[in-house]
């Protein structure tokens, strides 16, 4: 089992790594244009030593958040959609990753050579657990009457999210093929967007307008070429928390069954493994976009189960 004591990680009371978390930026300003985006995303990069048994090292990680401090005798508020970046850009399913990776190797430990497309698989199943009421309600009251967020208003959270996420998906996909169009031809760039645009979207292209131009993402951020492992990523998460679903959230013993599967292979093997790989030894298949759907609210379709032998080399 394990447990947070102080900054330390423990198995069974063995230490597996360390952690700092620093919830209230202390810096005035740091990193201001990303405290506009999210009140508190991830502001630091969250690993500092990999673990390596060849010169005896843990791995040791922090994250700095820029929480508002508490003020004016009330505590720090955190809203549904704060929590859900704070699994999401707030890297907590990478802070897992790097600490509790057993691979010995500082190379390929912890998030140390993953591929492109599922980096960001472990924040977003983290991110899925608060679509479970019992999971939101064992830490969240009202700041004033200590009531915990009642069903009927987590459920219309639920379906706000849901609204209108066949048109977000349908956006989503003609980025990602956008982008792999601009890097995989040489057409002027004007004529690629007109006819990936058409390919996917339901209403008419603006002739007056430049989108690409609102799309930094993949000509001065991380993503050339590489947008769709968001998507992908996203995915993977659906297909991987649909097992703790069918495992029963509210089932003790299969969910404690489940997370230890998911340690032993998401959060351990890190880069040492493929990604493929690490997938069948978790859900025993290869991955389904229908666990995806589901999670949208767009289909009602799950993905059959059958089991495999699969051994990560």
């Amino acid at each position: 089992m394990l447990h947070l004591q102080g900054n330390c990680i423990l198995n069974d009371f063995n230490p597996l790594g360390w952690c700092h978390i620093l919830l209230e930026n202390e810096i005035e300003r740091f990193s201001l244009s990303l405290a506009e985006k999210a009140r508190f995303c991830s502001i630091s990069k969250q690993v500092f030593v990999n673990r390596s048994d060849v010169i005896g090292s843990d791995p040791l990680a922090y994250l700095i958040f820029n929480f508002h401090p508490p003020a004016f005798g009330k505590p720090s508020l955190l809203s549904f959609d704060d929590l859900k970046l704070f699994m999401k850009r707030g890297n907590f399913g990478h802070l897992l990753q790097h600490s509790l990776t057993t691979i010995p190797y500082n190379e390929v430990a912890g998030l140390t050579n993953l591929e492109w497309d599922v980096v960001n698989v472990c924040p977003f199943v983290m991110s899925y657990f608060l679509k479970h009421y019992n999971t939101l309600a064992s830490f969240s009251k009202h700041v004033d009457s200590g009531k915990t967020i009642s069903p009927e208003l987590h459920e219309q959270l639920i379906k706000r999210d849901m609204y209108m996420n066949g048109l977000k998906l349908t956006q989503e996909l003609y980025l990602c093929s956008l982008d792999l169009e601009m890097y995989s031809g040489e057409d002027f760039w004007l004529n690629v967007t007109k006819k990936v645009w058409a390919e996917y979207m339901p209403f008419a292209y603006e002739k007056d307008t430049a989108q690409p131009c609102s799309f930094p993402e993949i000509f001065s951020d991380n993503y050339p070429a590489a947008y769709f492992s968001n998507l992908w990523a996203e995915m993977i998460a659906a297909d991987v928390f649909s097992a703790f679903e069918e495992a029963g959230l509210d089932d003790e013993e299969n969910l404690q069954i489940m997370g230890h599967r998911f340690r032993d292979t998401f959060l351990s093997l890190g880069g040492g493994c493929h990604p493929g790989e690490i997938f069948r030894q978790f859900r025993g298949r290869d991955p389904s976009t229908d666990a995806l759907l589901v999670n949208l609210g767009l289909s009602t379709k799950h993905h059959s189960q059958f089991k495999v032998n699969t051994q990560c080399m």
